[in-house]
This record gives C-alpha cells, structure tokens and sequence, in this order.
C-alpha cells in the first residue's frame, strides 16, 4: 500500500484508489499503512497498531468490484451489497457509486484513474468489512 501526501490519495492492497480529505492520527504513532478495511471513512490499520482515520470518498465503482450480491437495503433507499475488490480477498458490505450518481450525485467523486469513489459520510452510511 502506498500513501501518497503529494497527491494526497490512497492505494490500497488491491491498487484502488481513494481520495483523502483529511487525516488524523493519533499522538505518539509512526505511520505505516499495512491494509485497508472501512468503516467509519476510512480506517488504515498500522503494523505499529496505530490507525490513521481518513473522512474521504471510498473507491465503489461497479468496475472495481467482484462477487457482488444484492443483501439489502439502506434506509435512504440505496441498495446494499456484499462484494470484493478485484484481486482481493475481504468481503465488503458497501453501495455502487453508479446507483449513488441517481440518488445523491454530489456523494460520487470521480477519481483521477477514471473510476468512481463515493463519500459515505455524505450518505449517512458506513462502508465495512463483512465478518
């Protein structure tokens, strides 16, 4: 994984992009970004057992996505789905940002790969790693 304060985004385990509109870490931790799981934004564990918390749009695109099953619905109407990266091995409970482009657009961030993220605080919703 790479963390990237010149272009201030993200490159996760499977290589997807996400945008970081802020960062903070806790006093005392040296960081070392080691995997991505997203829960509340974005949480980086470290392999010093620090966590960087990142408020930033989580890379949803269709395109990135695999084993992708319907499991529900949000509140706001917004479809749910289980599903993994593209080379990757968790499993994610998330949106598509292509169904958040009709529900709220401004929620759906275009990155500079040509794919799409979405901003789960804007959505009121939490992106997150499926036990």
């Amino acid at each position: 994984p790479i963390f990237d304060n010149q272009v201030n985004e993200y490159r996760n385990n499977a290589g997807v992009s996400m945008r970081v509109q802020s960062v903070l870490l806790p006093s005392g931790c040296t960081p070392v970004p080691s995997a991505m799981t997203c829960t509340n934004g974005l949480q980086i564990p470290q392999t010093n057992a620090c966590r960087i918390d990142c408020l930033g749009a989580n890379a949803s695109d269709v395109r990135l996505k695999t084993d992708i099953t319907v499991v529900g619905r949000a509140d706001n109407g917004l479809p749910l789905y289980h599903f993994r990266y593209i080379g990757g091995q968790t499993l994610y409970e998330g949106v598509m940002a292509q169904d958040v482009l009709d529900y709220m657009p401004a929620a759906v961030v275009p990155m500079e790969d040509g794919f799409l993220a979405v901003n789960y605080q804007m959505l009121g919703l939490r992106m997150q790693v499926v036990q």
